[in-house]
């Protein structure tokens, strides 16, 4: 299974926002759940199998975009960014993609990032929203307090008895009624488990 998980760690870049109508609907989850919060408190966000980064920079933007409009200082959001795959961190760390990675962004989202000729990488403010960190899901210890948990097309590389063990530490992570966003192969997973009924999933 690790040998499986290192082959799709090693998968070059995916694409921002990838799946738009999923990000949407995390948006909705989003912008519900702030309205909700203490503002006063941090906003915690963890990102599973980060890859080169495409999907933590999406986050941000959809927390940015949320804070803006809720009226929530960004000083407050931290987001950890994991993968096994240092090459990938690196890269996600650098943050300069090529303007072929860019089809899914729309124009109003532009703001959010500035580049050269064929390049472009995204703006300091939502770089210094990410800590990336190496991390392996089965055997290092998992976060906790998260407000949010975003593990998208992961577990599918992981035998059924590994799925369970990291579903059991997402569990333990997130806060009651916290957001855990998913790809299509991990709600087919949870869509099971009784006890996930208290979170809301894309």
């Amino acid at each position: 299974a690790l040998d499986s998980l290192m082959q799709y760690v090693f998968v070059g870049s995916t694409n921002f926002f990838r799946d738009t109508e999923a990000y949407s609907c995390f948006k909705e989850m989003v912008l519900l759940y702030l309205k909700n919060h203490n503002p006063g408190e941090e906003i915690r966000v963890w990102i599973a199998g980060c890859s080169t980064g495409e999907e933590a920079y999406s986050v941000a933007i959809i927390l940015q975009e949320s804070i803006e409009e809720l009226g929530i200082p960004s000083r407050l959001i931290k987001i950890i960014a994991t993968d096994i795959n240092e090459e990938n961190l690196y890269f996600a760390e650098d943050g300069n993609f090529y303007k072929n990675n860019s089809q899914n962004i729309s124009q109003e989202r532009r703001r959010f990032f500035k580049g050269e000729g064929e390049q472009f990488k995204p703006t300091k403010n939502i770089q210094d929203m990410i800590n990336f960190v190496n991390h392996d899901l089965l055997n290092h210890a998992p976060f906790f307090n998260l407000d949010i948990i975003v593990c998208r097309n992961v577990l599918i590389y992981f035998e059924e008895k590994e799925i369970n063990e990291v579903i059991s530490h997402f569990y333990e992570s997130l806060k009651e009624k916290g957001i855990f966003f998913t790809g299509q192969s991990e709600s087919i997973i949870l869509k099971n488990l009784e006890k996930w009924k208290q979170f809301k999933s894309c």
